[in-house]
């Protein structure tokens, strides 16, 4: 008994970037004002936030190494940030909460 083709099935239900990858590291995770960027080296680069639904909210460019995103403006929730570099897109999650 045994099986001739026997096949692992595995289903991949999201993709997240690593701290350890070397494009960016986003912090703090949450935030309430403001996430900070870091980046491993000067290159041009856009960024972008989106909701959950995949909506743009916020959109922009950067040339340094560091950048400051203001998400004070937006609701409470799960948000994504993604930068476009080299024709590689890199994207982190990032919880916006209350500022109170």
């Amino acid at each position: 008994a045994g099986c001739v083709r026997c096949y692992k099935r595995s289903i991949v239900s999201s993709i997240e970037s690593s701290a350890a990858d070397p494009l960016f590291l986003l912090y703090p995770n949450p935030a309430s004002t403001s996430l900070m960027l870091e980046f491993s080296s000067y290159h041009s680069r856009i960024i972008t936030v989106n909701d959950v639904l995949g909506n743009t909210m916020l959109i922009k460019n950067n040339n340094d190494r560091k950048s400051v995103i203001d998400i004070s403006k937006l609701s409470p929730g799960s948000y994504l940030v993604k930068v476009w570099s080299h024709g590689k897109t890199i994207s982190r999650k990032f919880v916006k909460i209350s500022d109170d």
